[in-house]
């Protein structure tokens, strides 16, 4: 399981927990609510903010072997193209270690790209948690009169 979608189950639990411990013998005010809401907000901001700045590290290392396999393949086409009958004898050697290094290097393509969608789902998983939150905290700040006329302007 990914540290994300590890962090994403514990901040449901955060979030369950905090909105258990909420509910008492009276009824919290929207005030209260959003006031104790607001931690499980920071939270899961940090939790989406710190995935997408992983995922952009992760995007931009498959992007370099996505160049690498690019560049291999160029290489070995290259050097089919020398001559119609074949390589040529004296590049034969360098399209042998094209040809390996390539055959070297793409079957971790696969597992390079499941592992990149596998992390983008978690992010989108992350940014959709904390948008629920903040569209909650947001309509317990406007019931609470915290927010100007608009609803989502500056905090009073």
């Amino acid at each position: 399981m990914s540290r994300h979608v590890k962090l994403m189950f514990v901040l449901a639990a955060v979030v369950m927990l905090s909105a258990l411990l909420t509910v008492s013998l009276r009824p919290a005010s929207p005030r209260e609510l959003f006031f104790d809401m607001r931690p499980d907000l920071s939270l899961a901001r940090q939790a989406a903010d710190s995935c997408t700045s992983e995922l952009a590290v992760e995007q931009a290392g498959f992007d370099a072997f996505v160049d690498r396999v690019d560049g291999l393949r160029s290489r070995i086409e290259r050097l089919e193209a020398l001559d119609d009958r074949g390589v040529p004898a004296d590049s034969y050697a360098e399209y042998i270690e094209a040809v390996d290094s390539f055959n070297v290097v793409t079957p971790g393509w696969e597992s390079a790209a499941d592992s990149l969608r596998l992390h983008r789902q978690s992010c989108k998983d992350l940014v959709r948690t904390h948008n629920l939150l903040a569209d909650s905290a947001r309509a317990l700040a406007e019931r609470a009169e915290l927010l100007d006329g608009r609803g989502r302007g500056e905090m009073h």
